[in-house]
């Protein structure tokens, strides 16, 4: 299940992941996760996402190892072998997955990238339509109808990217054990402690070194922002 995978990359990034896949192999993990993660400074792929979560996997580090293989499933949302070794994982450490709508789950019917291109394609498959008849003198009547319906496609689109922006709020506790606490002060009491590996919703209020978030139980609390990290940016 912990399988490596190839890369298409730059030559920079591709000779870090191809030392990063020697180091794994020799059984050198903090080494791999060192060279994984200069290549994907380089270049950001779902290999080198991949391999960079088996590698936190391999070292206990269960918490970057969710956070690295949901970045995967943002780039690759079909990712055979991302979903296995989530499920896997979160098995392990009786963890709930983060919750995922129906919006969420349309969106994540693409990856992110696609969505953008085709909202770009429709964007200018409509405005040609509606130049025609102006134009070229091209029926009216068929050209506004292509027109209203690269328009609806651009409205998918858009829904599907609005989507993805709702995901950029979620976050992986990515410390063993982190207080979620009343106030953002360290004197202030906790009213839960996340694990390593659940998914926290940040619902946009900082106040430094604290971030609010929302628990999937639905509690609702501050934690330090060095004990979690963005699924995706």
């Amino acid at each position: 299940m912990l399988g490596l995978t190839a890369l298409q990359a730059g030559s920079s990034a591709e000779t870090f992941f191809q030392e990063g896949n020697e180091a794994f192999t020799e059984g050198k993990y903090k080494e791999a996760v060192e060279l994984y993660d200069r290549s994907l400074t380089k270049e950001q792929t779902t290999a080198g996402q991949f391999n960079l979560g088996n590698a936190y996997a391999k070292l206990g580090e269960t918490g970057h190892a969710i956070l690295h293989y949901e970045r995967v499933l943002v780039i690759d949302p079909s990712n055979p072998d991302a979903k296995a070794n989530l499920a896997h994982l979160r098995k392990e450490a009786d963890l709930i997955p983060g919750t995922e709508s129906r919006w969420t789950r349309y969106a994540s019917s693409m990856a992110v990238n696609n969505w953008v291109w085709l909202a770009a394609l429709a964007f200018w498959v409509m405005l040609i339509f509606l130049l025609l008849p102006t134009l070229y003198g091209f029926r009216k009547r068929l050209s506004y109808t292509l027109a209203g319906l690269a328009c609806a496609g651009f409205a998918a689109c858009g829904i599907a990217l609005a989507a993805y922006h709702m995901q950029s709020k979620q976050a992986v506790i990515i410390a063993h054990e982190a207080s979620i606490k009343i106030t953002p002060t360290p004197s202030s009491n906790a009213i839960a402690y996340g694990r390593a590996g659940e998914i926290v919703t940040l619902d946009g209020a900082f106040h430094e070194p604290y971030a609010r978030v929302e628990t999937a139980q639905g509690q609702t609390g501050w934690i330090e922002q060095s004990a979690i990290a963005s699924i995706w940016q």
